[in-house]
């Protein structure tokens, strides 16, 4: 889901904890599936929410562990 706001991004790691599950995600930049995946969300995300605006790059990825992942990208457009 695409959507404006003050953000949650997490800048600096303070490591594991039961209070924050989100974690920084920077295996996609060894990943080129993973990272090519990631654009594609993106995009199609940007494309239903804000059409007329062009996916430029991801900037940051946070995510955590349910039963697959869920990923928090933020990207400049």
């Amino acid at each position: 889901m695409l959507s404006k706001s003050e953000g949650s991004d997490v800048v600096s790691y303070p490591g594991p904890s039961p209070y924050l599950p989100l974690r920084p995600i920077t295996s996609y930049l060894k990943n080129p599936e993973l990272h090519q995946e990631l654009i594609q969300l993106a995009t199609r995300a940007l494309e239903e929410k804000q059409p007329g605006y062009q996916f430029l790059h991801i900037e940051r990825v946070t995510g955590y562990s349910c039963s697959s992942y869920m990923y928090n990208i933020t990207f400049r457009a």
